[in-house]
């Protein structure tokens, strides 16, 4: 088809091209034939012009050949231009070719040529293949490396985040993708993190340290480094990076704990303080556990508890002694074997049954013993570790362990070393034992031999060691103070003594001291050791919680309680001596009148003057009490003509013939008075009470400003009461009573964490009859146990409902009498209804009046510490409305203070109200009991409760009593927390 001449010009054009260009011809076969090439052809491809004219096959490698072969045929056959890639090797180096081949036809359609096109795309290919690996490369690292890596918005929703990060977070990229970043930020560094990523500005990389929440709520620390870029006009992106530092801060914690403990081992602090931080530093490094620490005694062979900072009081008991051998519990196995011992599962540890109420009590699942040895091998005590999962030890766990262990070796040995050099120096161990308070020691004379630097603190004066410590005793002190020293000279017992003591501006400062004797070498007292400490303040609160409890607030009188007490108190002195007391019951006439008219604040004015009025007409004949409202009485103790009490009644009405005036208001007070003698009229303060009472209305009857005393013949209008009283009878048979149940709210949470249940007497004729009504009648006539017995099992038959209904288990707190709590079967009779409805007893909770506890302490003490046993919750009632001693809390072991709701009405109105509030709450708190406010009506008085940290409130602010499909529609709508 080309001549020779064609083919040179075919050559001279294609030497324009900077691509490799070939022309080969097509013979039968078909086969193909070089008949031209250009310049750039000849250079790099290998083909000489000695090619042309000669096949491929003659020309290639054989492999290179077959390769060409196809894409010739493939362009040949097809007729159409054919593109491809081919690798060759030129000049010892591959290169990358991408040609064209264009088949060219004659008239006939006939392929008889074929031109090659070749453009060396190597570099291209390399660059390409860079790019592909370095985006490979950028992609695994950011996938696999053990950073988390994550961008974020201007808003802070996560826009990526690499699977290292995202599985460290227990999720999957489409969990997080579009989600707040913030959510995923532990609530205690959430505002620190919101803050500072709002500072965050461009180009500027900064770092911040916050604790991120895994799926399962565990926190754990990273450190996190961020940067805001722009990828595209306009747009703004936070590249986050974030290293995990949760090791690092273990260790700076572990660093911190060891750091303190081998501080107070350096400055001599008490062997028992330094175990109480040991212990306590292990139990923050091991999460959800509680550790306790053991010393051998060689003396008794047994094991004695040292520290035990999370354990309550009740079960420190328990664990105080524990034998060692290799047939008991797991602790004595470890001291017996001095091997560690690990229980995953306290219910495969039958030697440990004994301990069985402490673990439930506590949710124990494990634990874990670590024996304490000494550097010669010897048995100085042992390491708990209890855990709240079943589970084994990790190795972060045993190494922790196995560190602390030792750091107790340290401190117990050096303990021991300064011990056993110190044994001659009884004096100063007891003082050091005490260092926190005032440390006196007193010859047998009683003249001063040494005073701690805390006398200064206390007294505020340098001692005086010239005196003698009896000098600046009170006087009427003083032979308390004598008496109890002088036992101690004769028993060489240790004695506690409470006094007051001459501080230097010349006041009294109260003192708990205990003195203990130093003994001589005939055993006999030649020193005495005094650790004393100020209880002034907590004197002082014990009084003002009295006086609060037994006065009222608004005019400062005596209160109901106090009426009662004093009035008990005059019938116990009065009898078998023929005296005669008198009791005045007082009602304002048309008080009501002043309240509508100007308010409950002008009518507390009112009452405020006539309370002074009436203090200062009696006088010394007798004493004035507020009992409620308008309502006063008066005692007068001695009464010697029955006519003496007619002059003071008509003294009363006498006294207020003068108009009170407030703000140019007159108003013109008038009294109903009621009269009832002592014994003539009863000889118990109900009686006494109910009497003047009664004469009291019979008074008003009459036209009121007028008196009245009491006659036996009063009772006959009583008709109702009787009637009523014989109803009751059969309430329960005919199931008129039923249970209404007001919520509890846990301060922090405002969530429910369990109900009072509430009697309610439905009669068929009167309709619901208020409990103020029929359970005094019930406690007069003795139905008020069969009452209770009712409530009780009612009460526990619908919580178990509740849980059976899948809501979380809640406690009941249920109301009993003082009569039900003088049955001699009362425990056995509550286990039995536990049993019956197959109930926990820590989901029940008694609440007994303090009056009661007072009234009854020592029958009832032995059915508390049963139900104690049963794992039943006390509380008390109306507390601090029947003060006695602060002796009643420590006796009884209460788990709860019910403040009264006559004190929580008066928060924001009186001081004196939020005072006693205040120190109710602090003196339970003091003493590891939960305080219960009832009566919460109004968010001030919340608020108040709420920043004095009471544990639970109740009351018509969150929720009246309801019955019972009002209250099961509640729980399972609200958030309901159990409490254990």
């Amino acid at each position: 088809m080309f001549n020779r001449i064609q083919e040179e010009h075919l050559r001279a054009i294609f030497n324009g091209f900077k691509d490799m260009v070939f022309l080969m011809a097509v013979d039968k076969g078909p086969s193909f034939r070089y008949v031209t090439a250009n310049d750039s052809a000849l250079k790099f491809s290998g083909v000489d012009e000695s090619s042309f004219g000669k096949r491929m096959q003659d020309v290639l490698q054989e492999d290179v050949f077959v390769e060409l072969q196809k894409a010739y045929e493939t362009a040949y056959y097809s007729k159409e231009p054919y593109h491809y890639e081919i690798e060759t090797e030129v000049m010892e180096e591959i290169m990358v070719g991408e040609t064209i081949l264009t088949p060219i036809l004659n008239d006939q359609g006939t392929c008889t040529h074929v031109l090659a096109a070749v453009r060396d795309i190597t570099n291209k290919k390399r660059i390409e293949n860079e790019l592909q690996s370095s985006k490979e490369r950028y992609r695994y690292l950011y996938e696999n490396t053990p950073a988390m890596y994550f961008t974020l918005n201007k808003e802070g929703t996560l826009l990526s985040f690499n699977e290292t990060g995202s599985s460290r977070l227990g999720f999957t990229n489409q969990d997080l993708i579009g989600q707040s970043f913030s959510n995923f930020i532990d609530s205690r560094d959430k505002e620190r993190y919101n803050h500072f990523i709002r500072q965050i500005k461009p180009g500027v990389d900064q770092c911040i340290e916050v604790r991120l929440l895994h799926k399962n709520n565990q926190s754990f620390w990273v450190s996190q480094r961020m940067n805001v870029i722009s990828p595209r006009v306009g747009e703004t992106e936070i590249v986050c990076v974030s290293y995990e530092v949760q090791e690092q801060k273990e260790t700076e914690a572990q660093l911190k704990g060891q750091k303190r403990i081998f501080e107070l081992i350096a400055t001599d602090i008490m062997l028992e303080e330094v175990l109480e931080v040991t212990a306590k530093t292990l139990e923050s490094h091991i999460d959800d556990t509680f550790c306790t620490i053991h010393l051998y005694s060689a003396e008794k062979e047994v094991l004695q508890l040292a520290s035990a900072p999370s354990i309550c009081e009740k079960h420190s008991l328990q664990l105080a002694e524990m034998t060692v051998g290799e047939d008991v519990s797991g602790c004595g196995r470890s001291a017996s074997l001095k091997k560690p011992v690990i229980v995953s599962d306290i219910e495969d540890d039958p030697l440990s049954l004994h301990l069985h109420h402490f673990f439930y009590e506590h949710s124990i699942r494990a634990y874990w013993v670590m024996p304490i040895l000494s550097s010669n091998n010897e048995l100085l005590g042992i390491v708990t570790i209890y855990s709240l999962k079943n589970r084994l030890p990790s190795k972060q766990d045993e190494r922790l362990i196995k560190m602390y262990t030792d750091i107790a070796v340290i401190a117990i040995e050096q303990k021991q070393t300064k011990q056993a050099l110190k044994e001659s120096e009884t004096r100063l161990n007891i003082m050091t034992e005490n260092m926190s308070d005032l440390i006196v020691l007193f010859d047998r004379k009683g003249h001063i031999n040494y005073v701690s630097p805390a006398y200064k603190k206390i007294f505020g004066r340098a001692p005086m060691l010239e005196n003698k410590f009896i000098d600046h005793v009170h006087v009427e002190d003083q032979e308390a103070v004598l008496e109890s020293f002088g036992r101690l000279f004769q028993t060489s017992e240790r004695q506690d003594v409470e006094c007051r003591y001459r501080n230097a501006e010349g006041e009294y400062v109260v003192i708990e001291a205990r003195a203990m004797p130093v003994l001589d070498e005939n055993d006999q007292v030649k020193q005495v050791v005094v650790v004393a400490r100020d209880i002034t303040k907590r004197k002082k609160t014990e009084e003002t919680i009295k006086h609060m409890a037994y006065h009222d607030s608004l005019t400062d009188l005596p209160n109901r309680r106090k009426f009662q007490e004093d009035l008990d108190k005059l019938i116990h002195r009065s009898k078998n001596k023929n005296l005669i007391a008198g009791v005045l019951f007082l009602d304002m006439d048309r008080f009501k009148v002043i309240n509508d008219s100007l308010g409950h604040a002008f009518g507390d004015r009112v009452l405020s003057v006539v309370a002074t009025r009436l203090k200062s007409l009696i006088a010394e004949k007798g004493q004035v009490y507020r009992m409620s409202g308008d309502e006063f009485t008066i005692l007068i103790p001695h009464v010697i003509h029955i006519s003496d009490l007619n002059n003071i009644t008509k003294l009363v009405s006498q006294s207020f013939r003068q108009p009170i005036v407030i703000e140019e208001h007159e108003f013109h007070i008038s009294f109903s008075i009621g009269v009832a003698l002592y014994p003539d009229d009863g000889e118990d303060v109900e009686s006494l009470l109910a009497h003047s009472d009664m004469a009291m209305y019979r008074a008003k009857e009459k036209g009121r400003n007028s008196y009245e005393f009491y006659r036996p013949s009063m009772n006959i209008n009583n008709y109702e009461r009787l009637v009523l009283e014989n109803d009751l009878h059969k309430a329960i048979e005919n199931e008129e009573l039923l249970l209404h149940y007001q919520p509890r709210i846990d301060v922090a949470t405002n969530e429910i964490i369990g109900v009072e249940a509430l009697v309610r007497w439905k009669h068929p004729q009167w309709g619901l009859i208020s409990p103020g009504e029929f359970i005094p009648l019930a406690e007069e006539t003795g139905l008020i146990v069969q009452i209770d017995n009712w409530v009780l099992k009612e009460a526990c038959l619908q919580n178990k409902r509740w849980q059976e209904q899948g809501i979380p288990p809640i406690r009941m707190a249920v109301n009993f009498s003082a009569r039900q709590f003088l049955q001699r079967n009362l425990a056995s009779s509550i286990r039995k209804v536990l049993k019956e409805v197959e109930m926990d007893g820590k989901w029940l909770e008694i609440e007994i009046t303090e009056s009661t506890l007072m009234k009854y302490e020592e029958s009832i003490v032995q059915s508390l510490e049963e139900l104690e046993r049963m794992g039943v919750g006390i509380a008390i009632d109306d507390f601090g409305t029947g003060y006695s001693s602060l002796s009643y809390l420590k006796k009884f072991h209460v788990h709860a203070l019910k403040i009264d709701q006559s004190f929580i009405k008066g928060i924001g109105k009186s001081p004196d109200e939020a005072a006693i509030a205040r120190a109710v709450i602090t003196l339970g708190h003091s003493m590891k009991m939960r305080v219960v406010a009832e009566g919460v009506e109004t968010e001030d008085q919340f608020a108040f409760l709420k920043e004095q940290n009471c544990n639970e409130v109740q009351g018509f602010h969150f929720y009246r009593p309801m019955d019972v499909s009002s209250i099961d529609q509640l729980l399972k709508e609200k958030t309901v927390t159990p409490l254990l």
